[in-house]
Formats: C-alpha cells, sequence, structure tokens
C-alpha cells in the first residue's frame, strides 16, 4: 500500500505511473484498491475506479460519469461529446448525437478522441485511475486503455510525463471467457477488429519503465495469525487455531477471513476470545471454493434477505440502490 501510495500524482509535475496488480482471486487486490482510495481522496486526488462485469456496465461508462463530477471533467465532456456519446451511449448528462461508424478506420479515429479526452484531463487535473479484472474488459474498454496508455509512452518520450496513476488488477494466469458486453450502436466485426493484447502492452510498458508490477502472494503463518488477531481484537491468538486456518485456506486472504467469519456466526469463536477446544478445531473443514463459503452463510439468513440475494444474483451485474429498496 505504500508503495502506491508513493505512486499518487499529488501535483501537476508528477509522473506518469502505471501499476499492474497480480494475483489470484481472494488474494487481496480489491481490497489494497479500497484502501488505496481512501488515501487518494484524502490527499485531494480524484480517485476513479470501475469493474470489468460480465454483461455489466462498461467501465469507461462509470469512469466518465465520475469525470464529469469535476469542473474540468464536465467541460472536457462538453467538446468530445460525440465521441464519448458513440463508444459509450448514455455517458452524458446531456445528449448528444453519435458520429457514424462506417468503418473500422472511423472507429479508430473516434478512439482516439476518447484518448485525448483523458490526456487533457490529466493534464487539467492529475488523478488515478483503476480498472479491476482488465482482463474481463470487452473489445472497446482494451481498445481505448491501449491507446492511453500508449499515447502516456509517448508524452513520456518526448519528454513531458503526464501526472496520472492508471492501475490495473489481474487474476494470475487467467484468462476470462466472461466479457463486458460490448457496444451498443457499433458493428461487433469492428469492435473486433480494433481489439488489442494486454500481454503485448504490458510488455511495451515495461520496456518504457512506465510499468510497476505488484505481483500478491498467499499469507504465510505469521501473516495468517495477525489477520486472525486484528478480526477477533487478539494480540496473540491460538497457535493451532492459526495453524489450522492457515492450512485449511491455505493463506488466501479471502478464506480465511469468510472462515473465521463463518466460526463466528456459527459461535465457534468470538471476539477477545482466545479459547478453542480440540472438537471446535476438528470440526474446521476446508471449503471447495468461495461460492461454497459464501453459500454456508447465505444459508443463516432469513428468508427475505437470501430471496432478494438470489433476485440480484439472477440480474449478473451490479444493480442501483432504488431497484434493491
Amino acid at each position: 500500500l505504500r508503495q502506491l501510495i508513493d505512486l499518487l500524482p499529488l501535483d501537476p509535475l508528477a509522473d506518469t505511473h502505471v501499476v499492474w496488480i497480480e494475483g489470484e482471486e481472494g488474494i487481496g487486490k480489491t481490497r489494497l484498491v479500497r484502501e488505496l482510495k481512501v488515501r487518494s481522496q484524502l490527499a485531494g486526488v480524484p480517485f476513479f475506479y470501475a469493474a470489468c462485469v460480465r454483461e455489466g456496465t462498461q467501465p469507461f461508462v462509470k469512469i466518465i460519469r465520475h469525470v464529469q463530477t469535476l469542473p474540468v471533467g464536465r467541460e472536457l465532456a462538453l467538446e468530445f461529446a460525440p465521441a464519448l456519446e458513440t463508444l459509450f451511449p448514455g455517458v452524458l448528462e446531456h445528449s448528444a448525437e453519435p458520429l457514424p461508424i462506417r468503418d473500422v478506420e472511423g472507429l479508430r479515429a473516434v478512439i482516439d478522441q476518447a484518448v485525448d479526452f483523458f490526456i487533457r484531463l490529466a493534464k487539467a487535473r492529475p488523478f488515478a485511475l483503476v480498472l479491476e479484472d482488465v482482463r474481463r474488459a470487452n473489445e472497446i474498454t482494451v481498445s481505448v486503455l491501449a491507446m492511453f496508455l500508449r499515447a502516456l509512452i509517448g508524452e513520456q518520450a518526448r519528454g513531458g510525463d503526464l501526472p496520472c496513476l492508471i492501475l490495473l488488477t489481474d487474476r494470475l494466469g487467467q484468462v476470462s471467457a466472461e466479457t463486458t458486453a460490448l457496444t451498443e450502436g457499433i458493428p461487433e466485426e469492428f469492435q473486433a477488429e480494433v481489439s488489442e493484447d494486454l500481454s503485448e502492452l504490458r510488455i511495451q510498458l515495461s520496456t518504457a519503465r512506465l510499468l510497476v508490477e505488484v505481483p500478491l502472494f498467499r499469507l504465510g503463518k505469521l501473516e495468517t495469525a495477525e489477520l486472525i488477531g486484528s478480526m477477533l481484537a487478539l494480540s496473540d491468538p491460538p497457535p493451532r487455531l492459526v495453524a489450522k486456518i492457515h492450512a485449511t485456506a491455505g493463506g488466501n486472504p479471502l478464506f480465511i477471513e469468510e472462515l473465521v467469519r463463518n466460526l463466528m456466526d456459527e459461535g465457534v469463536l468470538a471476539l477477545r476470545q482466545a479459547k478453542v477446544s480440540a472438537e471446535d478445531l476438528d470440526a474446521i473443514k476446508a471449503p471447495r471454493s468461495l461460492a461454497e463459503l459464501f453459500g454456508q452463510r447465505l444459508d443463516r439468513l432469513e428468508t427475505p434477505a437470501r430471496q432478494a440475494l438470489i433476485a440480484l444474483a439472477v440480474l449478473g451485474a451490479p444493480s442501483p440502490l432504488r431497484l434493491i429498496a
């Protein structure tokens, strides 16, 4: 976290940094991003965040809507309205006529304008931009991202670093088949033509010395003890409990947290309680997956709450609070 905090663009003379956080599911990527968001906001650095969710809202739609909360962001959105509305329908606070896309070159020209939007924004107001689960991004999202990052490489080569931090999270060794939906109104074959190779982009960033790689690994027993201690308000959790949970969860932070919460829900563990029976320890079993672990907790919810969660799961995408209400 300290490494990332030091990379936040605190003034117009800050350097460009692209951070690639990589780790398996549940290893702590999202938690790290959330902690950085708090530090960024405290430092007065705009923090634009979006996750690439299957069939959900396109990430740049959420980001551009957030950008428009800034005065300079609203001005730039007006200036680049046709291009933004073409690539990300419904993204603007006001209506705009999308540009006609007649061929692949026309689409690339529109993407260039979207990239200029972010370049101009960085020159006017330093910011941090985060895309989670970048392997799930669709073709337009990856193309805009890739062209923007290449523009940052070009700016650096000309001696004009832009004050921005771009942070991408990636699942270790995974290429997801679950991508965000394609952009409406643009022929699918054109979108496929502008698709980019993220691995190749990563090499280019590394060659330009813009890339900061942050691999996340499983916790050791000492880190597991600290995590369990923080959750139970114990300075020295029982060694046998630590060893059992560490072995059961395999050092995966999210597994450890959910396992401890599960045991607390069952009454096996409690705040500031250091005693655990041998029988309770033997009863701790390794879940086959995060889904199973979450399912065990969901089974203990009251029927109305469980039914609401099932209905939201069917939607397959993040839902606004008014829908949940």
